[in-house]
C-alpha cells in the first residue's frame, strides 16, 4: 500500500459557500431552539408534555425528554446544567421503556462519561433481548413482532441507531443481531431500490422517510459487522445501499414544510444517512440547506423559537449535527458507489479523535465545479478512474491551497507519480516512514 501526498502551499481550510442560508444563520437557529427548549423545562417532568400526547413519540413516557436531552447535547449544553442533570435522573427513572425511549436513552448514554456506562451497558442488553429475530425489528415494548409484515420499520431504524452507538462505546451485540436486522431489510427493499411501511418487496408505494429508514439501517450493519461478511454477503448489501441511494436521488425532497414529527424524524435520520455515506446533495438537492431552511422558516420566529418541544428537538439535532465541518473529500467515479474498507469515513474518524472535534467527509466527482471540491482542505483519491483526464482542475485545487493524498497498491502508485510529477514538476519526492 502507498501513500502519496500533494502540496502547493500550507494552508487552512478553504471553504466556499454560495448558499443564501450561511452558518451564522444555522448558528442563530440553533441558540433560539436551544434557548426555547431549557425555557420550557419542568423540574419535575422535564419535558413531557402536559395531560399526555397523542404523538408516535411523544405520546411515551421519556419520549420527549429523552430526544431533547440529545439534541441538546449535541448542540453542545453541558451534561452539567440543572436541566440535562434533572432529565438524565428521570429518564434513568423509566423503569419499562418503550422501543423508541430505549434506543435514543442509549444514545444519551453513549455521549455520557464513564460512570454511565452501566446504564448503556444495561440498556443495550434490554434492547438485544428485546429484538424478534425472526421479524428482524423491535416492538413498541418489550413483545416483539412475530412477523416482518407487522414490523415497524422506525423502531427497526432507532434500534439500529442505539446499537451503532452502543457498539462505538465498547458494548459488544450478538452477531445475529446484526444479521435479523440486514436479513429482514434486505428482504423488503422493492425492485425500485426504495422501501414502503407495510415492510413488503412487492406491494405498497415506497417513501423517503422508509427508504431513509431503511438505509440506516444497512449502513449500521456495514460499518459495524460489514468486515465478518462473506463476499456474497457484502456484494449484497453493497448493492442494496446503492439501490437506494439511486432511489432517493431520484424521489427525495427535503423542501416540504417540516410542522410534522414524521417529516422532522426523516431529516434526522436523512442526516445520519447522507453523512455516513458522504453525500452533500441527494436528488441534486444540498439536502442541508433545504432541510435547515425549513427548520428555521417554520420554527424560529422573529424573537423566539415555536412548535412542539418534539420537532424542536429533531430540528434541533439535525441543525447540530448536519453542520460539522467537512475535513476531506473522496474524489470517486460516482456519488453511489460504496467503499468496503470504509476508508475516507475512517480517516474521519481518526482526525475526529486526534483534534476533539466531529468532522465529517464528503463525496466529489470530477463532473462538480471546483468549488465542490474546496468543500475541504484536502482531496482523497484511491479509484485511478476517477481522476480527471486532465490535470488543469487538480492543479488549481493545489494552488488554492489545497492538499491531495493519494492511496493505492503499488500498480497505483506508478499513475500517481506521474500526476505528482505534472502537478509539481519541480519538487522532489520525500519518502517518509510507514508511521507518518
Amino acid at each position: 500500500m502507498s501513500i502519496l501526498l500533494i502540496s502547493a502551499v500550507l494552508s487552512t481550510a478553504i471553504a466556499t459557500d454560495t448558499s443564501p442560508l450561511y452558518d451564522e444563520d444555522i448558528k442563530h437557529g440553533i441558540a433560539m431552539i436551544t434557548t426555547e427548549l431549557v425555557s420550557r423545562h419542568n423540574e419535575m417532568t422535564c419535558w413531557e408534555p402536559k395531560g399526555g400526547s397523542a404523538g408516535w413519540l411523544a405520546k411515551y413516557n421519556g419520549g420527549t425528554t429523552a430526544v431533547t436531552t440529545l439534541a441538546l447535547l449535541c448542540a453542545g449544553d453541558s451534561m452539567n446544567t440543572p436541566e440535562i442533570q434533572a432529565s438524565l435522573k428521570y429518564l434513568s427513572d423509566v423503569k419499562s421503556p418503550s422501543t423508541y425511549v430505549l434506543a435514543t436513552r442509549i444514545s444519551v448514554w453513549s455521549m455520557m462519561p464513564e460512570r454511565y456506562k452501566r446504564n448503556l451497558k444495561k440498556d443495550t442488553r434490554q434492547l438485544v433481548s428485546t429484538l424478534g429475530l425472526r421479524a428482524g425489528s423491535w416492538g413498541n415494548y418489550s413483545n416483539p413482532p412475530t412477523t416482518r409484515s407487522s414490523a415497524s420499520p422506525l423502531n427497526r431504524e432507532f434500534g439500529m441507531i442505539a446499537l451503532r452507538e452502543a457498539e462505538r462505546n465498547g458494548q459488544r451485540v450478538p452477531k445475529k443481531c446484526w444479521m435479523a436486522l440486514a436479513d429482514a431489510t434486505l428482504a423488503t427493499q422493492q425492485s425500485s431500490g426504495g422501501w414502503a411501511y407495510g415492510q413488503s418487496a412487492t406491494s405498497g408505494t415506497p417513501s423517503s422517510n422508509m427508504t431513509v429508514a431503511a438505509l440506516n439501517c444497512l449502513l449500521g450493519v456495514d460499518e459495524i459487522y460489514g468486515a465478518d461478511l462473506s463476499d456474497e454477503q457484502a456484494n449484497w448489501l453493497h448493492s442494496s445501499i446503492e439501490r437506494a441511494l439511486s432511489w432517493l436521488n431520484e424521489h427525495a425532497t427535503t423542501e416540504e414544510n417540516v410542522g410534522g414529527t414524521t417529516l422532522m424524524s426523516y431529516l434526522y435520520g436523512l442526516e445520519r444517512a447522507a453523512m455516513s455515506c458522504g453525500l452533500a446533495e441527494i436528488n441534486k438537492r444540498d439536502w442541508f440547506q433545504d432541510g435547515a431552511r425549513a427548520v428555521i422558516k417554520t420554527h424560529c420566529g422573529v424573537r423566539k423559537a415555536k412548535g412542539s418541544t418534539i420537532n424542536l428537538a429533531f430540528g434541533l439535532l439535525f441543525l447540530s449535527r448536519g453542520r460539522v465541518p467537512v475535513a476531506l473529500c473522496e474524489l470517486a467515479t460516482n456519488k453511489g458507489s460504496i467503499d468496503p474498507l470504509r476508508t475516507t469515513e475512517t480517516i474521519a474518524s481518526r482526525l475526529s479523535e486526534q483534534t476533539e472535534r466531529e468532522l465529517s467527509w464528503q463525496t466529489v466527482t470530477n463532473k462538480e465545479r471546483l468549488e465542490a471540491w474546496q468543500t475541504a482542505p484536502l482531496l482523497f483519491i484511491q479509484d485511478t478512474k476517477a481522476i480527471p483526464n486532465t490535470t488543469n482542475k487538480l492543479k488549481r485545487y493545489l494552488d488554492a491551497g489545497g492538499l491531495i493524498v493519494m492511496l493505492g497498491s503499488k500498480k497505483d502508485f506508478i499513475r500517481f507519480s506521474e500526476i505528482a510529477n505534472t502537478l509539481c514538476p519541480k519538487v522532489n519526492p520525500e519518502n517518509v516512514a510507514n508511521t507518518h
